[in-house]
């Protein structure tokens, strides 16, 4: 290896190699070190710096832009301008040892799919690899995560179970919140008990591994918008729900024309004395996460000029926040008061009213019932996967095609044990015919008597033989009949199936954005209403 610059060595040092005691990898400030260094390759390549989130970068150019932005050593980059983006790619290959790995489809374990509608970001491979770790692929499912009403809490004599288990389960359940805002109430209440767990815990994380069997493929759909720069939060608190140590529990959905970009579930850092203090609590907490998204759509272009609409269902907390005039109860919450008194007086926030029910915060809050928490998922734009609803389509349909199989080679072998009976009875055909020509003889010795007038009904031999041959003959034709019949009726099912499948997966994309779109609408056309337009 050479020397680095300033290491001085005597001749008889100069013989001997280093010990290398620890990798870059293992020192403190290697991720500062290599952040440090691609920073300043990027600006020195004309990017600018997000100051609303320093791992984005940034180029406007002819009124185009180019943004990239970092996790570690896997990078993401977008833009209106493909020559700027080609240059950039072929500048970093030169700095750096780097691949171009094409259009986005699968990031840091999240699944990108595209179509006409939108993007649909989800994690259906990791959930899917959890449940088979955790030997949970064949569990029982269920509609929700959490059971509803349920208080978790640490009890003196609980029973206790396997720590580091619980703790891996947790952690790697946690990375699938990223996309999956239905699991950030249930994630933050069993994260709480992570230094002592006990089997009521372990439950509940069992619990939503069993959900994630119910729904492995949701994510969230990015729905192509015009109106991009409205911001819109929803904030609820449920107030000392927190059995322990009675603490309130906030959360909020934030969305950026009308597609959810982020959302928390968080326990306060205090205990609320009023329902209406844990309510301002979470507003102030979504007002800033609503400020910082003003501030990221401005470094990428877009001056909004539109109100934040703080949707809150606490008629006091809104109350106080108009009224300028201290009161007692809101002594120790003035700091939140005031800021938020300040924005509405800058006119950058309104507060619209909402009614409870509408108020799709409360399943970061609290656990609800199964009804409820599809209906806010619909509201959320949560779907499943296209795919993950095609392949199970497909599968039904091989399985049912498998089971008729043996149904038609169960027919095809009864036809063939009918054949040796069809000849049985070509044979006993042939035999009857001596017997019928004896018969004819019979009666045409018989002609002489009844010309005599002697005798009555003398044919009623004749009319028995020909009955009962008719009687032989007609279970073979009904049972041939019948078989030509079912393999008819088999082969028209099949193509019938066929024929519906295909047109139901057909049909299928197009039912799920009428859905989608009716469903948008009727709910913007209720909070419209409630907020008085």
């Amino acid at each position: 290896m050479d020397l680095p610059p300033g290491c001085m060595v005597s001749e008889k040092q100069c013989q001997k190699v280093c010990k290398l005691k620890k990798s870059l990898y293992g020192l403190k400030q290697s991720p500062r070190a290599w952040f440090g260094r691609f920073t300043k390759s990027m600006r020195a390549f004309g990017y600018r710096q997000s100051n609303s989130n320093h791992t984005l970068f940034l180029k406007k150019q002819h009124g185009k832009i180019t943004t990239l932005i970092v996790y570690v050593d896997d990078m993401v980059v977008t833009g209106n301008d493909p020559e700027e983006r080609k240059a950039l790619q072929n500048y970093l290959s030169r700095e750096f040892e780097m691949k171009d790995l094409g259009p986005l489809k699968y990031f840091l374990g999240i699944e990108v799919s595209r179509s006409s509608e939108g993007i649909f970001p989800s994690q259906r491979k990791y959930a899917l690899n959890l449940l088979q770790e955790t030997g949970m692929s064949g569990c029982q499912p269920v509609n929700t995560p959490i059971e509803e009403g349920l208080k978790l809490c640490v009890e003196h004599n609980q029973v206790s179970t396997d720590k580091g288990r619980y703790q891996r389960l947790v952690g790697r359940l946690m990375y699938l919140a990223h996309t999956r805002p239905d699991l950030a109430y249930a994630l933050s209440v069993v994260s709480q008990y992570m230094h002592n767990p006990g089997e009521q815990h372990m439950n509940a994380v069992m619990r939503i591994l069993r959900y994630l069997k119910n729904a492995s493929g949701k994510g969230i759909l990015f729905a192509k918008n015009v109106d991009h720069q409205s911001i819109e939060v929803y904030t609820d608190a449920d107030w000392a729900g927190a059995v322990d140590d009675r603490r309130s529990t906030s959360g909020y959905f934030t969305f950026v024309g009308g597609n959810l970009v982020t959302w928390k579930s968080k326990k306060q850092n205090v205990v609320a004395r009023s329902s209406a203090e844990a309510e301002f609590r979470g507003m102030s907490l979504g007002l800033c996460e609503a400020l910082w998204l003003r501030l990221l759509l401005q470094d990428l272009g877009y001056l909004s000029r539109q109100l934040i609409r703080l949707f809150c269902d606490n008629k006091a907390a809104c109350d106080i926040a108009h009224n300028p005039v201290q009161h007692n109860r809101t002594k120790h919450v003035e700091v939140d008061r005031f800021f938020i008194k300040e924005k509405l007086d800058d006119k950058i926030v309104e507060l619209p009213k909402i009614r409870s029910e509408d108020q799709l915060a409360d399943i970061l809050t609290k656990a609800v019932s199964s009804q409820v928490f599809s209906k806010f998922l619909d509201k959320l734009g949560m779907d499943e996967d296209l795919t993950t609803q095609l392949e199970e389509i497909e599968n039904q349909l091989l399985a049912q095609r498998q089971e008729r199989k043996p149904s038609q080679q169960s027919g095809e072998a009864e036809r063939k044990e009918r054949k040796p009976s069809q000849q049985s009875g070509e044979a006993e055909r042939q035999e009857r015919k001596p017997s019928q020509q004896s018969g004819e003889t019979e009666r045409k010795e018989r002609k002489p008597s009844q010309q005599s007038g002697s005798g009555g009904f003398i044919k009623a031999p004749a009319f028995e033989a020909t009955t009962a041959s008719k009687k032989m003959k007609l279970p073979a034709n009904m049972r041939e009949g019948n078989a030509k019949a079912t393999v008819a009726k088999g082969d028209d099912d099949d193509e019938e199936v066929d024929a519906k499948a295909d047109d139901f997966i057909n049909k299928f994309k197009q039912q799920l954005k009428l859905q989608r779109l009716d469903s948008t609408i009727r709910y913007k056309e209720m909070i419209g209403r409630g907020s008085g337009k």
